[in-house]
């Protein structure tokens, strides 16, 4: 009886133990499991948040640069035509001086006025001493 009963006991706490452990095991596995995901997924979202931003920031650059070239590029023109138009108006000394003068003026409704004031005032001085009174 002891011999069956021993074997009996075994058997019975081997397949306790196995179903015990069995349990144990997907609780752990499934806490290791959770922390292992939770890692792997931050990461994740923090690559794919820079790469996001990365070209985010590549389309605001470019777009904002693409704008700057263009408000600068509108600006030098205008201060080519209006250096110009002085030139034919008053000789090339006074488009020198008024390219001078323009180097100071950003603002588009500014240069505007010195192409009204070529066209409005009949000598260079009195174009430099306008230009000089309203708009530097």
């Amino acid at each position: 009886w002891r011999e069956e009963g021993r074997t009996e006991g075994i058997e019975l706490g081997r397949t306790e133990g196995i179903e015990l452990g069995r349990t144990e095991g997907i609780k752990l596995g499934r806490t290791e499991g959770i922390k292992l995901g939770r890692t792997e997924g931050i990461e994740l979202g923090r690559s794919e948040g820079i790469e996001r931003g990365r070209s985010e920031g590549i389309e605001l650059g470019r777009t904002e640069g693409i704008e700057l070239g263009r408000t600068e590029g509108i600006e030098l023109g205008q201060r080519a035509l209006l250096g110009r138009l002085a030139a034919r108006r008053f000789g090339a000394a006074a488009g020198e001086r008024l390219a001078a003068a323009l180097a100071a003026i950003r603002d588009p409704a500014r240069l505007e006025a010195v192409g009204d004031l070529i066209l409005d005032c009949a000598t260079e001085a009195e174009l430099l001493g306008e230009l000089n009174g309203k708009l530097v």
